[in-house]
């Protein structure tokens, strides 16, 4: 997708990173496309990082000018050192807003190079954890207890279903809302742009053909707009 009137930073102030966290198949990824979709199509100026070295999925949705080949992790390189030298070296590299999909158990990377940073690169950052099957519960815990005082908000991603609500039963679930954690919930927001995959289409290419709105695009974007709206400190717009 492309950008278009942009500014450097939010009109309200501070630039945010927001980093899409959580197990497998919560809808992480899916969200922070969205999110980054959302965005665009309100002229934030945004980067889009995909640092998920198992399933690196958001090139297919973003052009080469939001998406290049250096906002990708090496999902090929094993050191230890790759999640904070890519933190360092690309997200942090610039003070815009940033939307960082996350792999799966790399949040000891991430707690790595907070402790050599320091607080204040902690205050840009925001947590966001889709939670949509109970297996997911347990991710969701293990980065709350290894992130503390980094904002985060724990999504309990109705497209789920009866699985979700299985999740959000779960003594651990229950649990991160006793001690604090803050909780939204992502509605069910369609199947139709299950097509992008099916067609091999990027978002913006669905504009240009007329196809977005046919999709449903338009009305997804403005769901995951109201999603967003009780929330501030987590949205980028």
């Amino acid at each position: 997708m492309t950008k278009r009137n942009q500014s450097p930073v939010p009109p309200y102030g501070r630039a945010k990173k927001l980093i899409f966290m959580g197990g497998g198949g919560g809808g992480k990824t899916t969200l922070a496309m969205l999110t980054a979709s959302a965005a665009i199509a309100r002229g934030i100026d945004v980067q889009v990082y995909d640092m998920d070295r198992a399933n690196q999925s958001m090139e297919r949705y973003f052009d080469k000018q939001l998406m290049p080949v250096e906002n990708m992790v090496d999902r090929e390189s094993r050191d230890p050192l790759i999640v904070p030298e890519f933190l360092e070296e690309r997200v942090f590299s610039h003070d815009g807003n940033a939307i960082i999909d996350f792999g799966a158990n790399l949040e000891d990377g991430l707690l790595y190079w907070l402790a050599d940073r320091g607080g204040p690169v902690a205050n840009d950052i925001r947590i966001i954890c889709p939670v949509k099957k109970k297996d997911g519960v347990s991710a969701v815990n293990r980065i709350y207890a290894n992130t503390e005082g980094i904002k985060k908000l724990l999504v309990l991603n109705l497209g789920g279903e009866r699985y979700a609500e299985n999740a959000r039963a779960t003594d651990l679930y229950q649990q991160l809302l006793e001690e604090g954690a803050q909780e939204a919930l992502l509605p069910l927001l369609g199947h139709s742009l299950i097509r992008m995959d099916d067609l091999n289409l990027r978002p913006d290419e669905m504009l240009t053909r007329g196809m977005f709105d046919k999709q449903g695009g338009t009305n997804i974007l403005r769901q995951v707009e109201e999603f967003y709206q009780p929330f501030p400190d987590f949205r980028i717009w």
